[in-house]
């Protein structure tokens, strides 16, 4: 009677992006060749560092794969990344960001066991600029659920290489939301997700130079149109169920009063879409107290937001006054 024989692990490709990200790039190289997952590989594209990212990326030489090039952008980089890589699961990774050691060990356990999964997602840690850490949790029974409420990070995944091929990987030239652009084409071309609920990755949320930051109008212009693709989609699939409904509603809710002081046009057409799905403004959300639910229902959406930006002035006077002795 003889054995059966069993399929040697699967390598894995942790591919780093880097653009001028010295002060933390040692943190993520080691935490990447720190994993207690063996059989991986560690590669990295330099996108024109101007500082001495590259110094310290000699500093590993023989331990890592790496390449220098002009600045192209971080999906240039990723792409490239992915035709360097060698394994059949790619772990990408930003370099000012880090793994715990057993997230690699828990993720392919998990799509060893499930042959079926082209995408393993999991939480992650934010790490603020304060040192203070806060728990990013993500869908447990719906990975649609998380894709609406922009729970996924990119450090959180783990694909399967032929995912990414068949989508055409990462669109270069995408300004921001570039995973979740990556991740509506993947449930286009209908891959499937399976968890590990596990926070093994970190996200350091610290850079006030981000896309994110520095353009806060332009992502959420970015996620509003990517929800309206996803929307369409679901409902087109026959897939809108009445969760995925509130959250889209929550979502475009949220959006509608941030970009309210910067373009109020878009602001409205986002608030009118939330009063289709959902009339009744039943909304669980901290962006909307009983008092701006009720202003809303009897006076306007313009209204609402016109009495919530006068409340916030005489709060904002009401703590810069110094109490009396």
């Amino acid at each position: 009677m003889t054995e059966q024989a069993t399929s040697p692990p699967p390598l894995v490709s942790i591919a780093i992006p880097c653009h001028n990200a010295e002060r933390w790039l040692q943190e993520c190289l080691d935490s990447a060749l720190g994993q207690t997952y063996r059989h991986k590989e560690v590669l990295v594209v330099d996108d024109g560092s101007t500082d001495n990212s590259v110094r310290v990326l000699e500093k590993y030489a023989g331990r890592i794969r790496y390449e220098t090039g002009p600045n192209r952008g971080a999906n240039a980089a990723r792409n490239r990344l992915l035709e360097m890589s060698q394994g059949s699961w790619i772990q990408y990774l930003d370099a000012d960001d880090y793994l715990l050691p057993e997230k690699l060990s828990k993720q392919i356990a998990f799509a060893m066991s499930h042959p079926d999964v082209d995408i393993v997602y999991s939480p992650c840690v934010l790490l603020l600029d304060t040192g203070e850490t806060r728990p990013n949790p993500v869908e447990d029974t719906d990975p649609v659920l998380s894709f609406i409420r922009w729970n996924f990070t990119t450090h959180g995944l783990l694909f399967r290489r032929t995912a990414l091929t068949k989508v055409g990987g990462w669109k270069e030239g995408q300004p921001c939301c570039q995973e979740n652009e990556l991740l509506l084409r993947l449930f286009r071309a209908e891959v499937r997700f399976g968890l590990v609920d596990a926070y093994d990755a970190v996200y350091r949320f610290h850079n006030a130079d981000s896309v994110s930051r520095r353009f806060p109008e332009r992502v959420i212009r970015q996620r509003a149109r990517l929800i309206d693709e996803f929307e369409a989609m679901l409902s087109q699939r026959n897939q809108l169920s009445d969760a995925r409904r509130k959250a889209v509603a929550r979502a475009r809710f949220e959006m509608a009063r941030s970009m309210y002081p910067a373009d109020k046009s878009l602001a409205r057409e986002l608030m009118a879409k939330v009063l289709v799905f959902d009339p009744d403004i039943r909304i669980d959300s901290r962006a909307c107290p009983r008092f701006y639910r009720l202003a809303l229902k009897l006076f306007g959406f313009d209204a609402a937001e016109g009495i919530a930006s006068v409340t916030r002035r005489l709060r904002s006077r009401r703590r810069q006054t110094p109490s009396s002795q």
